[in-house]
């Protein structure tokens, strides 16, 4: 009966389970631009290992070609998503969009992902190395390779936070701030909203310890993350782990960090020099505990 019971659970789950192709046309028909739709990178099989990457807030999975990338040339299947309230159509969505749906989609890419790989590597920068923080909770640990976790937002910076409040409460956006207008192609909406949710993310998320081999590569050079607060949050973390630091005079931003030569379709940031040597030990490290 009980064998039964776990049988009638698991059926409906497996039966609506999206596939990719499914996927990708339900963000056909809400993306602003092509440019920014979510993509794949299969070997035309089922890899021992696959790749679930989050993008950040603002941010899409345009965003991650070297990373993605750098993953595949090792031999994994790639999966990427396009979060909620990103690169929309109707540009102010994420003003009505929630954390909640941020977490959906990455429960939905994780069962994408792992429908391309035995084991399941999670990863994502900033707002994406939150939410795979979240996934890797929620998932058997049997399932999962590791974590590779590049600027994680486990929490902002108190000034960006009380900016972010007083931009809610006045009804001002970030792009009033800049010379950049919000187009949907190049520049997205900085809807202030996002401070406030990811705040209210990491409350919830956070109580609970990671459990899997965790990489995680920040830079002191950041005016979005609490580099202090991430540093003291890495050093309780008990699983093996290995970080890479960026100094306060390395030239690598927050944008930055996760972006090589091949992303510099992205507004108004740089590319880190180091790419390709901070995804190699990445790399390295995952594949050294499994």
């Amino acid at each position: 009966m009980i064998k039964l019971l776990l049988l009638m659970l698991v059926l409906p789950m497996t039966a609506n389970a999206l596939t990719w192709e499914q996927y990708l046309a339900q963000k056909q028909a809400t993306v602003s631009h092509e440019r920014h739709l979510p993509f794949r990178l299969t070997h035309g099989h089922k890899t021992a290992k696959s790749v679930l990457l989050v993008h950040g807030i603002y941010s899409s999975p345009l965003h991650f070609r070297g990373m993605a990338n750098a993953f595949f040339k090792a031999g994994h299947n790639v999966v990427t998503v396009l979060l909620p309230g990103h690169y929309d159509k109707d540009m102010r969505s994420i003003d009505r969009t929630t954390n909640a749906q941020w977490s959906a989609e990455v429960d939905m890419g994780y069962e994408l992902a792992l429908q391309h790989g035995d084991r399941v590597i999670l990863a994502g920068h900033s707002l994406g190395g939150l939410l795979s923080v979240e996934q890797s909770l929620k998932r058997p640990t049997s399932e999962l390779a590791g974590l590779v976790l590049i600027s994680p937002a486990l929490k902002v910076w108190p000034a960006v936070m009380a900016a972010c409040r007083a931009g809610v409460a006045l009804g001002l956006n970030g792009n009033v701030f800049t010379p950049h207008r919000p187009d949907g192609i190049n520049i997205p909406y900085f809807g202030p909203i996002a401070g406030p949710l990811i705040q209210s993310l990491s409350d919830r998320v956070l109580v609970k310890p990671i459990t899997v081999p965790v990489y995680m590569a920040y830079t002191w050079n950041d005016n979005v993350v609490d580099v202090p607060f991430v540093k003291k949050y890495f050093s309780r973390v008990s699983t093996t782990k290995l970080k890479r630091v960026y100094g306060l005079f390395s030239g690598v931003a927050h944008g930055d960090i996760s972006q090589g030569p091949e992303d510099l379709s992205t507004y108004g940031n740089k590319t880190n020099p180091d790419l390709d040597a901070m995804m190699t030990e990445a790399i390295d490290f995952i594949e050294a505990q499994n």
